[in-house]
């Protein structure tokens, strides 16, 4: 705080005060003794003010230096004590100062540290991000930052660390250092990759179980009617086998075919998987005495299913169309495939005996149930009059824009 001063000349004030004495012994009249007081009381007014003014100068100032060592002290003590780490950077990426948390995260000690850089312990592949980062900063682009990095320990085990990172300016707005804290989160890394592991068994198991229902169920079949051609001995009745056992060769083909198209995590479009759709009930029921409607919503624009998803929604429909053909004694058979809102809504229903009592918890029926399960749906199961079985499964699970890739880690700072 800037603070006027009055100027006071002392000598020219003690004179004055001398010769107005001077004269009051001389015998001056009464009124320049007055004067003479007033002029005193004056001074001293003006010294008294002054030594204020100093006074006050020198206790703001006292404190101000007061206030910037408790300043100073907090921050000492947020930085040192912090459960992060955390550190301060040069504008050319050498850590200037650095707390005991940032130590221990890397496995060097401070002095170490103090002498590196940032691109001394980053990740190889991670590298350029704190000179991208620095750059944006310096050219007024960006002035913070949280983003995920891989770092080096002393010991040669990478570290993933969660970096919240800001530029610190002058008052004049010129670029001074940067503040960066660092969380250490490898061992949330380490979960997310041993719950992706247990995914990936998942999917395995479901694979597995997908190609015995597909590739296993068909070649049992061709099995049974390889041994019925072979104990046959009207020509006739053998080449029916036969020919049955070449349709089932081009259904295995095709099994394989979806198969593959998983394993590669390809996507078909809807049109792909409504015409596997369409193809098997149409093959299947052809030459068996039941009435055959389908009723298929049109695709929906720039969507695809998600291969392992379209897959499973196909397997449903089969397994429900098998067995109406297997248990029901109908003699027609719905299946549908709409949009409800958000929703994908696949029923497939028939005239036949219907049932009664619960699902049995293994068999077609219960096969479906956990399928929709495993997709994130809900089905209802109708025995009178035939069956009908109604599923509802969430749009998001099955679908994904055209196009679409994986987000990509935002990347840039320390």
């Amino acid at each position: 705080m800037n603070r006027i001063i009055p100027q006071v000349d002392l000598k020219e004030a003690h004179l004055q005060l001398a010769t107005d004495v001077a004269e009051l012994e001389n015998g001056e009249e009464h009124t320049k003794h007055q004067e003479v007081l007033t002029n005193r009381l004056r001074y001293e007014e003006r010294l008294l003010r002054a030594a204020s003014e100093i006074l006050g100068m020198y206790s703001d100032r006292k404190q101000s230096e007061e206030s910037l060592k408790a300043s100073e002290e907090r921050f000492r003590q947020a930085f040192e004590n912090a459960n992060d780490g955390v550190c301060i950077v040069a504008l050319d990426g050498k850590f200037l100062q650095v707390n005991q948390r940032m130590c221990e995260i890397l496995g060097y000690t401070r002095e170490e540290l103090e002498s590196m850089t940032v691109d001394d312990v980053a990740y190889t592949d991670d590298k350029n991000l704190s000179s991208g980062f620095i750059q944006s900063c310096l050219s007024g682009q960006a002035s913070n930052l949280v983003f995920e990095k891989r770092y080096y320990h002393k010991n040669g085990t990478i570290v993933w660390g969660q970096i919240s990172s800001s530029i610190i300016r002058t008052h004049k707005g010129e670029p001074l250092n940067f503040i960066s804290h660092v969380q250490d989160i490898s061992k949330r890394y380490e979960m997310e990759e041993a719950l992706r592991q247990s995914e990936v068994l998942k999917a395995q198991a479901s694979l597995l179980k997908d190609l015995h229902d597909g590739v296993g169920g068909i070649a049992a079949r061709v099995g049974l009617l390889a041994q019925l051609a072979l104990v046959e001995e009207a020509p006739e009745a053998r080449a029916t086998a036969l020919r049955s056992i070449m349709g089932l060769a081009r259904e295995m083909g095709q099994e394989v075919r979806r198969f593959m198209s998983v394993l590669e995590q390809s996507d078909f479009g809807w049109d792909d998987w409504m015409l596997e759709v369409r193809t098997f009930c149409n093959t299947y029921l052809e030459g068996l005495p039941i009435e055959l409607h389908l009723d298929i919503a049109p695709a929906r624009s720039s969507l695809s299913i998600r291969s392992d998803v379209g897959l499973s929604i196909y397997r449903l429909i089969k397994e429900g169309v098998t067995n109406i053909v297997k248990h029901a004694n109908a003699s027609e058979a719905w299946v549908r495939v709409d949009w409800e809102d958000d929703l994908l809504y696949v029923e497939v229903r028939d005239n036949g005996d219907g049932f009664t009592g619960e699902i049995p918890r293994s068999g077609g029926l219960f096969n479906i149930s956990e399928r929709v399960r495993k997709l994130g749906g809900r089905s209802e199961l109708l025995g009178s009059g035939g069956v009908a079985h109604q599923i509802w499964i969430p749009a998001a699970q099955i679908l994904r824009p055209t196009g679409d890739s994986p987000s990509s880690l935002q990347s840039g700072g320390m």
